[in-house]
């Protein structure tokens, strides 16, 4: 993924950065004014979730923003291990399966278990099983 998003930006374009690692051992080595999440959110395992958002907040500057996308999708076939499980599995497109972390969020308890954490984020429902937030750390 790395590879095809570098080969979309110029080559003189300075203002990007593209690092691989680890996101649970990253660590920021600057402030930034926003984190925006694709999908990325319903991966987070449950024991790891208020560890990340402390990863979050280490990211943002001082009024930094956060926006999410991302949805709660998960098929009966994908549900190896049953309903209540955050485990799924998926077939790529030559057939070999795959397990994934896939927690099934609704707009309404994320929104909870964010206020929590200490965050001011709306989080919104939108037409079948997606969602968004926009917002920030309490206080700033």
């Amino acid at each position: 993924m790395l590879a095809l998003a570098r080969a979309r930006v110029d080559a003189d374009h300075k203002r990007v950065r593209f690092v691989r690692a680890d996101v649970f051992d990253w660590r920021p080595d600057r402030g930034y004014d926003g984190v925006v999440m694709g999908f990325w959110l319903s991966h987070v395992p449950r024991d790891r979730f208020a560890a990340f958002w402390q990863l979050v907040d280490r990211c943002l500057l001082p009024g930094g923003s956060v926006v999410f996308v991302d949805d709660a999708y998960r098929t009966d076939d994908e549900l190896v291990e049953g309903e209540a499980s955050t485990t799924i599995q998926r077939r790529l497109r030559d057939g070999t399966p795959h397990r994934a972390v896939k927690v099934p969020y609704e707009a309404g308890a994320l929104q909870c278990e964010l206020t929590e954490l200490g965050w001011d984020i709306a989080v919104h429902p939108t037409r079948g099983p997606f969602y968004w937030g926009l917002g920030r750390r309490v206080g700033e």
